[in-house]
């Protein structure tokens, strides 16, 4: 977070704190990973962002592009059941 501040800072963004909590507290807890959890990112994450993109699409910019080129959404995975580590997103 320190990090994101000073770089917004740099650039002439107004960014605080508060931001990131008022934005973070409209996405659901989606992830089983530590420090909270029980697995560790080294083992999930990296193979599985875009199951976890999936579950939140609603809440993303359906015109951002990816480095292809193409709009992320386009390239989002189904998630897969019995899964531990990705939940289901309830409600949306």
């Amino acid at each position: 977070m320190v990090h994101l501040l000073a770089i917004a800072g740099r650039l002439g963004i107004d960014l605080v704190l508060d931001d990131f909590d008022e934005i973070g507290s409209g996405v659901p807890l989606l992830v089983n990973l530590q420090p909270a959890g029980r697995f560790l990112m080294d083992d999930y994450i990296a193979r599985e962002i875009l199951v976890v993109l999936k579950e939140v699409k609603d809440l993303l910019d359906s015109t951002a592009l990816t480095v292809t080129g193409k709009p992320l959404l386009t390239t989002l995975r189904t998630h897969r059941s019995g899964q531990e580590v990705i939940h289901v997103r309830e409600s949306r």
